[in-house]
This record gives C-alpha cells, sequence and structure tokens, in this order.
C-alpha cells in the first residue's frame, strides 16, 4: 500500500530512496533479473540508505551503480516521501525526480537487472511494474507539469519539499523504542511550564502569577541572554552571522539546559522554558532549512532521551498570539535590549514557522497533558491574570 502520511500503526523501519530520470516524456525504467525479488519486473533506479547518508545521496549513489548516470545533487528534484507497506515491510520511500534535455549514456549493471528501455509514462503503466510504482509515476508526473524547484545548497532538497517533519520522527522513535524498552519515566516533583513563541508574552505572565500565589516559584534560566554564555554567543553568529554550523550545537546545548532546569526544580514551579519549547523551535529551524535533516533526526533522538527522563508536568500553558503581532514584538524589543539584538534577524517567516511549529507540540501534547491555552492577542498581562490565574494555579499543593 502506498500512504502520503505515516501508519503509526505500522512504522517504517528502514528507508530508501528512488530516482526517475525523464528525457523528451519518456522515462527510464529497468527490468530486474529472474534472481531478485520481484523477478522480472519493471522499475526506477532505486536502494537502501546507507548508515549516515542523507537521501539525496543515496539517490546520486544509486542513480551511478544501476545505470552509470552520474548527477550532482543540484539536479535532482525532491517528489515526496511516502510509507510504503507490503505483506512483508514497511519502509519510508523518497522520491526524486531528473530531467535531462537529451538521453544521457546508459549501461546496466547486470548483477541488478537484465534490461533497460525507455517508456512514456503511458506504456509505462501498461508494464508489470514494481509495487507502487504506478503511484510513484503518478507523482512524478505532477511535478513534470510544474516548474522544477530549485535545489537549497545546504540541505540539497527544496526547503518547501524536504522530508516531513512526521517522517523524520517516526524512523528515530521506531529505533528509541527498540533501544530504550527499559527506560522509566521521569517522576518527582510537581510543576508547571509555560510553551509558546518569542514574544508571546509568558515571561511577564508568570511573574505575576508567582507574585498573585506567593507559595510558588518561578524557573528562568537566562544564560541563553547572557551576552558573556556560550550559548548566547552561539546564538549570535547563529542569526547575526548566519552561521549555518553551530545551529545543530545551538539547539543541543539548549536542550540540555531546558532539561537541567527541569529535573532540579523545586515543588510548585513555574518553568518558563522546557524541553517543549526547544522541539518546536527546532522544528522551525528545520523548516526553513538552518537544520539539515540529519542534523533534525540527530537532535530528535537527544530529544527522546531526555523528554522519557524528565518528570512531566501538571500542566503546559500554552500562549500564542498573531504572528504579525508577534514579529512586531520581538522587533520593537529587540531594539531596546542590547541582549536581544540577535533578534532583529527574525524574519516573518521565521516567526510563523515558529508559531505553526508550537501549536503543532501543545497539539500533540494535549493526548497526555493538559493543555490551558491563552491567546494574549490585544490583552495586557493584568488582563491574562485576571482571565485564567484560576486555570493556571496548581491542582495539588505541597
Amino acid at each position: 500500500m502506498f500512504y502520503k502520511k505515516i501508519q503509526n500503526d505500522n512504522p517504517p523501519i528502514f528507508e530508501a530512496v528512488g530516482c526517475v530520470v525523464s528525457v523528451r516524456n519518456k522515462v527510464l525504467l529497468l527490468k530486474r533479473r529472474d534472481d531478485k525479488a520481484y523477478p522480472s519486473r519493471w522499475g526506477i533506479p532505486s536502494g537502501k540508505m546507507d548508515l549516515k547518508e542523507t537521501q539525496i545521496k543515496t539517490a546520486v549513489r544509486e542513480l551511478f551503480e544501476e545505470t552509470g548516470i552520474l548527477v550532482s545533487e543540484e539536479q535532482l528534484n525532491y517528489i515526496g516521501t511516502y510509507h510504503i507497506i507490503t505483506k512483508d515491510m514497511s519502509f519510508l520511500y523518497t522520491l526524486f525526480i531528473c530531467v535531462y534535455e537529451e538521453f544521457p549514456e546508459v549501461r546496466i549493471n547486470e548483477k541488478e537487472h537484465v534490461r533497460i528501455n525507455w517508456f512514456t509514462p503511458q506504456d509505462c503503466l501498461r508494464l508489470p511494474l514494481m509495487p507502487n510504482l504506478k503511484e510513484c509515476f503518478q507523482e512524478a508526473m505532477g511535478v513534470l507539469k510544474q516548474k522544477p524547484a530549485q535545489l537549497d545548497l545546504f540541505t540539497g532538497l527544496p526547503i518547501n519539499k524536504r522530508p516531513s517533519i512526521e517522517s523524520l520522527e517516526s524512523i528515530e522513535r521506531t529505533n528509541f523504542r527498540k533501544k530504550n524498552e527499559l527506560l522509566h519515566e521521569g517522576a518527582g516533583h510537581i510543576w508547571i511550564t509555560s510553551l509558546g513563541a518569542p514574544g508571546v508574552g509568558k515571561n511577564k505572565v508568570f511573574n505575576l502569577l508567582v507574585k498573585h500565589y506567593p507559595k510558588t516559584n518561578i524557573i528562568n534560566n537566562k544564560e541563553i541572554l547572557d551576552n558573556k554564555s556560550g550559548i548566547s554567543k552561539n546564538l549570535q553568529r547563529v542569526f547575526e552571522e548566519d552561521d549555518r554550523s553551530l545551529v545543530l550545537r545551538l539547539q543541543l546545548d539548549l536542550l540540555l539546559t531546558r532539561f537541567r532546569n527541569t529535573l532540579f526544580t523545586p515543588e510548585n514551579s513555574y518553568v518558563i522554558e522546557s524541553l517543549y519549547g526547544n522541539l518546536a523551535h527546532s522544528r522551525a529551524l528545520y523548516r526553513i532549512g538552518l537544520l539539515s535533516d540529519d542534523e533534525y533526526r540527530f537532535y530528535f533522538k537527544f530529544y527522546l532521551y531526555f523528554s522519557k527522563l524528565m518528570p512531566q508536568p501538571e500542566k503546559i500553558i500554552f500562549f500564542n498570539s498573531n504572528s504579525q503581532e508577534l514579529f512586531d514584538r520581538i522587533k520593537k524589543r529587540a531594539n531596546r535590549f542590547k541582549r536581544r539584538k540577535h533578534e532583529k534577524f527574525y524574519t516573518l517567516q521565521y516567526i510563523k514557522s515558529l508559531s505553526a511549529s508550537f501549536s503543532e507540540v501543545a497539539d500533540e501534547l494535549s493526548e497526555k497533558i493538559e493543555i490551558v491555552e491563552i491567546n494574549t492577542f490585544r490583552f495586557s498581562n493584568k488582563e491574562i491574570l485576571d482571565r485564567y490565574k484560576d486555570q493556571m494555579r496548581f491542582k495539588k499543593r505541597s
């Protein structure tokens, strides 16, 4: 079966990649040997991803190994990542397309195939094809009708057509379950955390809340705003100097900091930043192209581990607002405070990506944790406190 979304009841166990080669409305197909799986069926150049290999590098390698066609990553256009389920296996299949003006020289790999040929898309559908290849052709033909997308040189894929967050996380969740079956969830103190994009007002509201409930504490690690800290320096280099090499390190440093803050908080603490916000930031950074596929998956492995060890909060206060309003607030405070000058480089696109990612994370967490959603758009901090203070208080008091 061919799915455009991950099927959680049958998670993928590996990843494979395929490449459609098209010239003048014809597609290159390879006929498999009789002693191979799916004998005598026609397929496109494809194969499993090797360890530490990206999807696009796999496509370049498989295309060369099976046809002798050598392409650069910039010549490939990403079509999509799909979930394929057969009676024997479940895997993710990433599809690329390479369009030529003239027919390239093709050599056959006799260890894999017995014949190669060029077919029109209509003729392809009449052949005995590899499972689910028909659906792949339909996806590829849709892309051919459009203007090919320019690949982002940092990620190797068009920013708006890279593998989904869902597909990247699914593999890591499966691997994590296999390797950490005996790892137990953290247990301990009672705490509440906030969730929300920069500029949404969570700091000020929590400070007012602690004054209203004097037997509570507030945990707000400001290392990220300390110009002398390594995290702050890396943050500035990422946004002020466009140093993308430090994005992964920055997110991992913040992940550990958020975990440490949460793990050692006293009872009845309001924690302003936690792992959940770090996850939302990382998703946003991936979506705008500042984290590569492999970097995001590497980050997510650590997130899974720390989130498993972290005690679950009593509830999450999810602050949100209009993206344009957030953008205006952030620009205003960036001009007022030197320690926030990196925020001058935030784009509206990034703020919209952050807002979407925080909403997404809040929605996912609502399945197991109580979420109190607060829209701060055009409300003062005092008005927010008056409206929501009862919903934000602790259920249990030690």
